[in-house]
């Protein structure tokens, strides 16, 4: 049995924090708050993209 949609949506935008976090904060060298910022766009992003894909195209 597959995760729901919103399972896999929720996965993606902890999985694009994690991943996009560090890199602003270390290799840009951003301030705290705006690596939290630079983070929170792609996260979700990647969180909506995945929920419609998940929800109406794969109808998974």
């Amino acid at each position: 049995m597959s995760a729901s949609a919103r399972k896999k949506a929720a996965f993606a935008l902890v999985a694009g924090f994690v991943v996009v976090f560090p890199i602003a904060f270390f290799v840009f060298e951003y301030d705290f708050v705006q690596s939290l910022w630079a983070a929170i766009g792609p996260a979700v992003g990647s969180a909506i993209g995945i929920y419609i894909a998940n929800r109406f195209i794969v109808n998974d």
